[in-house]
């Protein structure tokens, strides 16, 4: 090993003397008296116990050349240990035994170094302390624990090794080691050619010294090499590795068998030449044999991973594949006389023996992959284990095995399989410390960018569901902490010390769900291992963040609005907006953020003639909304954000807009058409019950009679497919499909026939210019309405959106409670009854004597609840309260202090783990595949639980008894679409329809059924669009990390503008919410966000209707301004500057046309500038007959009445003469 160079303490000599003179003073004054000398030795031990970290730091540092950035620790290490042996030479007793005694005095003669003092303390403090033993193997022993720490330290600190042997040999030689023999001392121990043989003899019998040396130099060239080609953000394309080559290059580092040729290619855009990979393969080979296995396992010094490689050599075998306990091999039932390997159960005892490795690495969690793996041990034991497995393959390519494509499996998992366990355990081992530094998230999609779903899928057996099942506990878990905290990030959800651990859950949120994991497997008559548990809660907690549907679900939480920030989800500023708002500015930063979450923005604009646009400006009175806002902020405190939510159009809409969802769940699209593919083949083929309708796809939008397009009825056959094989999440994935057929059906109505409709109608009516034309009568909660194709968009959604929550309801009721309560947190408050009437909540919270401006607090609370959810719907969610504290008053006996239920929100949770339970049995409940004309038809799933899935009767009746049960608070709605006889209602607009309604308002797309998606289904069919996918989407959330910053601090960018009156900022930020929107969801997505976004602007800048009254003359506008003063605008008014910018309705109609200039918004059509000029009045033709002709006929008259004065003084003055 190379020696580390020393990093010096100012004057080091100094520093030593003055610590030796420090401590002697302390011995002088301890000497004597046997209390003192024993808290003194007591004192001495702490701090070397203490040091012990530290130390490390140190060798870790210097390891990375970078000591100079540990001097500190370094400084008290090299303290600590010279206290020490002082104390230790002046018969202090800071060793527990005359070994350790006798090694601190000897060390108290030698010259100590920030790195010599860092490296035996590192390697050596049990020995230092007596804690152990220092023990000498006999010749041709297995060497002992403490030769094994020497050799370590001789590979960190070859100068600190000569210290400590100088000192050893010495401390023999005088008889202070105890039984020790002296020669064998020197023997062991001495710094010659024959330590360096020793060094050898303990790690490999096959590398020099010097080539050992050379492989990790080496290995350390190409890691490093591999990590900075990966974050590189401006490399050019011919040095920048794609992600195969990414995994190539990563599995060649591993040690898996490439292609050389393949191989070199990729490192020369590394600055690697070929002459460095053969060197470092040909060291890698001959450090680890895997062709010798028994070679391997005779280099490894880990008692531990010695025993499991002795018995994976044991396990591994023809033999063994075919004994009782495992019958991997058996007979093929079919006859042909030959033995068919179980290939799922075979891989996954690979798994298994990987895993007990793995294990130990997973459980050091502070530290990435790269110090948590120990390249010698662990590298031998993976390198004998894929050995072992390699000379199984080997040999069952001589049996006759049933299967074409056996071979191809064989070398399969000889090679990548092995490689790619290892790499996704990295990864999946990395990603909490990556997930806690956010300013790393830019470079997810590249160190992402090897995870291939369809090597994804292998982790998600669908013949071995534990996987499948811990991914669904661990959302049902995270919604369910979020749900019953008020709909706020528990801050105790991560690791106890955030320092260290960052975004990992914490011990007893991981505890919780492995133990409910256990309960649900054994509930499921699922035999599961140890092992199993344990790789399936690391995996499932990491995939989560991979595929970023865990933050997605965390980022649903309501934002801590007038918090500190200090105990934010990391990533919740990078993922959402909402959650980026004010970070680190405090609260209130402006007192402009009210304003926002209060502001009005019309969607549709009324309908009005040229001549009520003439006479009749916006109404907007800057003074009295912001009082009106103010007013808000004090009724509802830190609920402000999500009290005001109450429709379209907010700025919380905006936020949650842009607060997309990142995930691959929520951001489907043309990721999952495989599947949409999969399925339509279904319908067209006549499966699952259905009538075979090869023409059914251009048939959705029919309206030629019974036997023409798509009706309620068959959209509800095609769901129960999409639900039944992928969960509830598909629903969502199939919303938008399905509201686009519904639409295009209706418009063929309207226009005739499906042949009279053409593609730039349904583009006219859908987006351009017909879009707000209200035209179609269509019947709402039973009578009918006219409304416009966009509003019917919109309202549409909700119901469908609507229905999926219902059919939800009843595949798994408890995590169905907990996105309700996400939606109405007040209902899951089980002290305060905000669904109660006004007079008995005032009567309650009087008898609580709570302040009366508590009371108020939670009187308005009540009635925004109200608004939100309407009267039947407000009546419903008060009905589930109830029953739920029904529910907990069942269990009262059981609730309490050291009881079964501590209080009664553990009886809800137990309620929703009871339901994840059943549906996982609804889930088990499964058709048989069948092979149909050669085609493989999948089993369904029951889409709904039972009575008998719940063994716990008091959960059953609370769910299903007839009358009063849960589920008939919340009966099947009517959610329109076509009926029978081809007529169109959108249906009843009841609690379902307000679900979906305040879902999309608090959420956006975000989809909520992460808990029921199939990973297995999803990752198989998504890698065939493209193995990058997982590149692409977190690319996707990238940009968007990088959009919502600033709408997020939209309130400082509006106060900046106003002082200093430049927009440039502000159309920046319209130009990326259009770029990024649009590539990553659509066109009409990105300008509806422009188009809300645009309306918050303007009426920040708009003047008092006084100031723009029309038909009067602006000399007499102008005077109403300076009489309003800064009450004129809110920027004036918000800020305090008279001078501030503000606008009249043709400054906003011209920031309207830049918008459209720049593509941010389309000119005419739904969110364009036409209809922004319409929601203002500020269309040209009014300001041309309201302003241009008005102030020039006021001109004229003005002019004419001059001309006229003029004439009649000048006449009267020639009358005079």
């Amino acid at each position: 090993m190379t020696i580390q160079p020393e990093v010096r303490i100012g004057n080091g000599e100094d520093f030593v003397a003055q610590t030796r003179d420090e401590v002697r003073q302390e011995i002088q004054a301890a000497q004597g008296n046997n209390a003192r000398e024993v808290a003194l030795a007591q004192k001495i031990q702490q701090e070397i116990k203490d040091a012990e970290t530290p130390a490390k730091e140190v060798v870790q540092a210097g390891a990375a050349g970078q000591l100079d950035q540990r001097r500190q620790e370094g400084t008290q290490v090299l303290r600590t240990l010279i206290r020490a042996t002082e104390a230790a030479k002046a018969g202090i007793p800071v060793g527990h035994n005359a070994q350790s005694q006798s090694l601190l005095t000897e060390l108290s003669e030698k010259s100590l170094s920030i790195s010599t003092a860092s490296a035996i303390e590192s390697q050596l403090k049990d020995y230092l302390l007596g804690e152990k033993t220092i023990t000498i193997s006999a010749s041709g022993q297995p060497p002992t624990e403490f030769e094994q720490a020497y050799v370590r330290l001789v590979q960190t600190n070859t100068l600190a090794a000569s210290v400590l042997s100088q000192s050893l040999i010495h401390a023999a030689e005088v008889n202070r080691l105890g039984s020790l023999d002296t020669d064998l001392v020197r023997q062991k121990f001495a710094i010659d050619q024959r330590v360096e043989q020793r060094v050898n003899e303990g790690y490999d019998g096959h590398l020099s010294y010097q080539d050992r040396s050379r492989f990790e130099d080496l290995s350390k060239k190409i890691l490093t090499e591999l990590d900075n080609n990966l974050n590189a953000t401006n490399l050019p394309e011919d040095r920048k590795l794609s992600r195969q080559e990414q995994a190539i290059a990563r599995r060649f580092y591993n040690g898996n068998e490439e292609r050389l040729n393949q191989v070199e290619a990729i490192f020369s855009k590394l600055g690697i030449p070929r002459a460095e990979l053969d060197n470092y393969k040909g060291l890698r080979d001959k450090a680890f044999p895997i062709d010798n296995v028994l070679a391997v396992k005779g280099m490894m010094t880990s008692k531990e991973l010695t025993n499991h490689l002795e018995k994976a050599i044991n396990e591994f075998t023809i033999d063994n594949l075919k004994g009782e306990r495992l019958q991997i091999l058996s007979e093929d039932p079919n006859g042909s006389g030959k033995l068919v390997l179980d290939r799922r159960a075979f891989k996954k005892m690979i798994n298994q023996y990987y895993y007990l490795a793995l294990k130990d690495i997973h459980k050091d969690y502070s530290k990435d992959w790269s110090k948590a793996f120990d390249q010698w041990q662990h590298g031998y034991y993976f390198g004998g284990l894929k050995g072992v497995i390699g000379n199984l393959c080997t040999n069952l390519r001589g049996l006759d095995l049933a299967g074409a494509d056996i071979g191809e499996f064989l070398d399969d998992v000889k090679g990548r399989y092995q490689a790619s366990i290892l790499s996704y355990a990295e990864i999946f081992h990395n990603l909490p410390l990556y997930a806690r530094d956010p300013s790393s998230f830019e470079k997810w999609g590249a160190f992402l960018g090897y995870l291939f779903p369809s090597e994804l899928a292998e982790v998600f057996d669908p013949q071995d569901k534990i996987m499948e099942i811990a991914r669904h506990e661990v959302t049902i878990h995270l919604r369910q902490r979020i749900a019953l905290n008020n709909n706020k990030i528990p801050p105790d959800l991560f690791a106890g010390n955030y320092e260290t651990e960052g975004v990992r859950y914490g011990n007893r949120d991981r505890a919780n769900i492995i133990k409910v994991l256990k309960e649900r497997m054994e509930a499921l008559g699922i035999k599961t291992d140890d092992w199993e548990y344990e790789r399936a809660i690391t995996y499932a907690l990491g995939i989560g963040i991979a595929n970023l549907m865990d933050p997605e679900v965390i980022c649903t939480a309501d934002p801590q609005v007038n918090a500190d920030f200090k105990g934010i989800y990391p990533l919740a500023q990078v993922l959402s907006a909402k959650h980026n708002w004010g970070l680190g500015r405090g609260y209130p930063v402006s007192g402009l953020f009210p304003d926002l979450v209060a502001m009005p923005v019309t969607l549709f604009p009324e309908q009005r003639g040229f001549i009520s646009r003439l006479f009749r400006r916006k109404a907007w009175v800057p003074e009295k909304f912001h009082k009106y806002a103010k007013g808000q902020e004090a009724k509802y405190g830190d609920k402000i954000y999500g009290a005001l939510i109450d429709r379209e159009g907010k700025y919380q809409e905006l936020m949650n807009m842009v607060n997309i969802g990142t995930s691959l769940n929520s951001r489907h699209g043309w990721r999952i058409s495989p599947i949409r593919d999969a399925i339509k083949g279904y319908v067209k083929d006549g499966h699952y019950g259905l009538k075979k309708d090869m023409d059914f796809i251009s048939r959705i939008a029919r309206n030629d009679g019974d036997e023409g397009g798509w009706g309620a009825k068959e959209w509800e056959k095609y769901e129960d497919i999409c639900m039944g094989l992928y969960g509830s999440a598909a629903l969502w994935w199939m919303a938008g499909p399905r509201q686009e057929g519904e639409l295009k059906r209706l418009l063929a109505q309207h226009v005739g026939s499906f042949d009279q409709m053409t593609a730039s109608e349904w583009e006219a009516y859908s987006l351009g210019s017909k879009a707000l034309k209200k035209e179609f009568k269509v019947m709402i909660n039973g009578s009918f309405q006219t409304v416009s194709m966009g509003e019917l968009r919109l309202i549409r959604n909700y119901q469908i959106r609507g229905e999926t929550f219902y059919r939800y309801s009843r595949r798994n009721p408890g995590d169905f409670i907990m996105l309700l309560g996400q939606l109405c947190p007040e209902m899951l408050d089980l002290k305060t009854d905000y669904l109660a009437s006004r007079v008995e909540l005032e009567a309650a919270l009087k008898g609580k004597h709570k302040p009366r401006e508590d009371i108020e607090k939670a009187l308005a609370l009540r009635d925004s609840i109200y608004v939100r959810w309407g009267e039947t719907g407000f009546a419903q969610l008060r009905q589930i309260r109830l029953k739920l504290l029904g529910l907990c008053q069942k269990y009262a006996n059981e609730t309490g202090v050291g009881k079964r239920f501590a209080n009664q929100a553990a009886v809800i949770e137990y309620f929703v783990k009871e339901s994840g339970t059943a549906f996982e049995k609804a889930l088990k409940d499964k058709e048989p595949d069948r092979k149909i004309e050669g085609k493989t038809i999948p089993g369904r799933s029951r889409l709904i639980v039972q009575r008998s899935d719940f063994t716990d009767s008091i959960l059953a009746d609370f769910l299903f008894a007839d009358s009063d049960g849960l589920l008939s608070l919340i009966p099947k709605e009517d959610f329109g679409g076509f009926d029978e006889n081809n007529k169109f209602s959108n249906g009843k607009h009841g609690f379902f329809f307000r679900m979906g309604e305040m879902w999309t308002l608090k959420q956006g797309d975000i989809n909520p059924f992460a808990s029921d998606m199939n990973h297995f289904g999803l990752y198989e069919n998504i890698g065939k669009v493209g193995e990058d996918v997982a590149k692409r989407y977190l690319s996707d959330a990238d940009a968007v990390s990088k959009m919502l910053h600033d709408i997020g601090q939209l309130d400082k960018l509006l106060m900046d503008a106003a002082h200093d009156g430049d927009l440039s900022k502000i159309f920046e930020l319209h130009d990326k919410v259009h770029t990024t929107l649009r590539n990553i969801i659509g066109q009409e997505y990105a300008w509806k966000a422009n188009y809300i976004m645009s309306q918050i602007v303007a009426q920040f800048f708009l003047e008092h209707q006084t100031a723009r009254l029309p038909l009067i003359p602006a000399p007499i506008r102008s005077l109403f301004g300076l009489m309003l003063d800064r009450n004129i605008s809110l920027s004036k008014l918000v800020t305090q500057d008279r001078h501030a910018k503000t606008w009249d309705e043709n400054a906003a109609r011209d920031y309207f046309k830049r918008l459209a200039e720049r593509h941010s918004i389309p000119f005419d059509g739904l969110w364009s500038a036409n209809q922004l000029n319409q929601a203002f009045d500020a269309e040209t033709k009014a300001f041309v007959a309201g302003e241009t002709i008005l102030q020039f006929m006021y001109s004229m008259i003005m002019f004419l009445l001059w001309s006229y004065l003029k004439k009649a003084f000048e006449e009267s003055q020639g009358k005079k003469q």
